[in-house]
């Protein structure tokens, strides 16, 4: 299966190409402050930043200094229904 995702307890790995399914999917944006952000260390964090850059997802929520970590993006949606 090419979007397997390793588990370990609540920790998830995705590893290799798959962010670009993230991309595919629409997600252009995604915020990393959360209490799982260390669960694979600085490596683990540099790698999910690099990747997410690596197929144009930008980040917030975490960074090299305060500045990048307070990155903030204004995003505008139009939601329309029909019914």
């Amino acid at each position: 299966n090419n979007f397997l995702i390793n588990m370990s307890g609540v920790n998830k790995i995705i590893l290799g190409k798959r962010y670009e399914v993230l991309k595919k999917i629409g997600v252009n944006y995604v915020g990393l402050s959360n209490n799982h952000i260390f669960d694979y260390g600085i490596k683990g964090v540099a790698d999910t930043i690099q990747a997410l850059y690596d197929v144009g997802i930008e980040v917030t929520g975490f960074g090299n200094n305060y500045e990048d970590a307070r990155t903030y993006y204004r995003i505008s949606t139009t939601i329309c229904c029909k019914r």
